[in-house]
């Protein structure tokens, strides 16, 4: 099966030639129904992913993107769980977890999540920075500002101004 390139906002994604029995050929356009802001379409071609190949986690993660962005919170932590546990290494699904517990307000969770993905990928700046508002929201600010300006050292963007707005130094 010959895959060909599908361009969006001067991105290019594969797109495969064919196949409905092809979980990849659902996946891949998936992916770019969600760079299209196409949710619902997403969904259905993640969930097709999902039900031609029941082990593709990140099949799981892109849905519960797209969970997310429809509303359906539980259903986003439910793919989010699925993909965890074909995968307990799967560094997207552990930040897309800990990002959405950092919004619940769940931080002690966030930061756990966050904490996974650093001891499997040290150098992540983002996990990095969002263990960063974890800790902030926590009261420890200075372990706050020490992750965040590791983030920074990684290359990682101070979004938002944070180290000037909680950091002294």
């Amino acid at each position: 099966m010959e895959r060909k390139i599908t361009e969006h906002d001067g991105k290019k994604y594969r797109v495969l030639d064919g196949s409905s029995s092809d979980s990849l050929y659902f996946f891949d356009r998936g992916i770019v129904k969600l760079k299209e802001d196409k949710y619902e379409d997403a969904y259905i071609d993640f969930t097709q992913a999902i039900n031609i190949n029941p082990s593709f986690g990140m099949a799981y993660v892109n849905r519960a993107i797209a969970h997310k962005y429809l509303d359906k919170i539980q259903e986003s932590f439910n793919d989010l769980a699925k993909a965890l546990e074909l995968d307990p290494l799967n560094t997207q699904a552990l930040y897309n977890r800990g990002y959405m517990f950092g919004q619940q307000s769940k931080f002690e969770e966030s930061k756990s999540h966050m904490d996974a993905i650093l001891k499997i990928e040290p150098q992540s700046g983002k996990a990095l920075y969002v263990r960063g508002m974890a800790k902030i929201n926590m009261e420890d600010h200075e372990g706050a500002c020490k992750d965040w300006k590791r983030a920074i050292e990684l290359g990682y963007e101070d979004i938002d101004g944070v180290i000037e707005k909680h950091c002294n130094s």
